[in-house]
């Protein structure tokens, strides 16, 4: 056989064999076998596991966001900044830019301050807002979090709902 045809019916094999094993581990009632369950188990887990969490019982109704102010040295302050809208607008733009990971970071902040560290998440304002607004000095840095309602579930006629849910307030002055 020549090269060209081993290497369609070597592709063919694998993409049946992954075809298989997608259909076997995402209906284990119809494999029946704990052996082959296992076994696809292993192939699928590492890297084409899925959590389903579109198909929830139970959907989520809020998404969480982190704000931050900052007043400065010089008496001006910033709006209250959703570092995370804009990294997700460049995400949609480009897809396979970097944002998507920053925004992974920034939802980890979000994580951080759930678990009641503000460490963290006055590092990643401080960062996000030197890159905002250059080398103004910061006095007060202002952090919260909160619960947005998504459109679905909206409440009243302006939007969404929003609820705070942790809050801390930073004196970055020498002498407070």
């Amino acid at each position: 056989m020549n090269r060209k045809r081993i290497l369609f019916l070597g592709g063919a094999l694998i993409f049946l064999l992954h075809f298989f094993f997608t259909a076997a581990y995402s209906f284990p009632g119809l494999a029946g076998n704990r052996f082959l369950q296992r076994v696809t188990g292993h192939y699928m887990f590492p890297l084409f596991n899925q959590d389903w969490k579109i198909f929830a019982p139970d959907p989520p109704v809020f998404s969480k966001k982190l704000f931050y102010r900052a007043a400065f040295s010089d008496g001006t302050s910033s709006g209250w900044t959703d570092p995370g809208a804009e990294l997700l607008e460049k995400h949609y733009r480009n897809r396979f830019g970097n944002c998507r990971d920053r925004f992974a970071i920034y939802e980890a902040m979000g994580r951080e301050m759930e678990a009641g560290e503000d460490s963290l998440p006055l590092k990643y304002v401080l960062n996000d807002c030197a890159s905002r607004f250059g080398a103004k000095k910061i006095s007060i840095i202002e952090c919260c979090r909160v619960y947005v309602s998504v459109p679905e579930f909206k409440t009243g006629e302006g939007g969404g709902m929003l609820t705070l849910d942790r809050y801390f307030k930073k004196d970055l002055r020498e002498n407070h």
